[in-house]
């Protein structure tokens, strides 16, 4: 009962504020009118109209002694979330060519031509050696050779590291020969 009270207070307060002697209305209109829309409101009959209590998108936020920052800021943007994320990975895909041509670079030029010719130019071995006019089993030979001295890399190998370490002992024979799964070992080694 308090809080009905309190509502016909807020909307005689609301009326007094409404009213306007020269639009020729009397008081009571306003008075019912604010008393009936407070009323349905504190009963829930009435749909509040969500930009009616919508903060301001430059309201201050603080966030434990921080320098506040606004409202607006603090809204996730779909749009510049992706973009970030192609800046992540298109530097990250300059990084990896970067390191592996920096590899080609130090192999010889034949084994380099080769390599480049069959994985970023997707030859087989005939259409590489066709163009090379080397025979199919020397450009075998010679790709073997090739990967073996980029595997001896050590800044390579982080690459692949990096790539295959989550992985790296995840089997069943990891498990049946080391005793344990990858978790297992990680909580022991802790």
């Amino acid at each position: 009962m308090a809080d009905l009270e309190q509502e016909c207070f807020l909307a005689l307060l609301d009326a007094v504020r409404g009213f306007k002697p020269t639009r020729g209305y009397r008081f009571t209109t306003y008075l019912t009118r604010a008393s009936k829309s407070r009323f349905k409101a504190a009963m829930g009959l009435r749909k509040v109209n969500p930009l009616d209590i919508a903060d301001s998108m430059n309201a201050p936020v603080l966030e434990d002694g921080e320098s506040p920052v606004e409202t607006g800021d603090l809204i996730p943007d779909p749009q510049a979330a992706g973009e970030l994320e192609n800046i992540d990975t298109t530097a990250e895909a300059e990084y990896l060519h970067k390191v592996l041509g920096d590899g080609l670079d130090r192999l010889p030029l034949t084994q380099s031509t080769i390599l480049r010719r069959r994985f970023y130019g997707r030859q087989t071995r005939q259409q590489a050696a066709a163009a090379l006019h080397i025979p199919p089993a020397d450009i075998r030979r010679e790709e073997s050779k090739a990967l073996q001295a980029l595997r001896r890399d050590r800044r390579v190998m982080a690459l692949e590291y990096l790539a295959g370490a989550a992985y790296e002992g995840t089997g069943w024979n990891a498990w049946y020969y080391r005793r344990g799964s990858v978790e297992e070992r990680l909580v022991e080694r802790g």
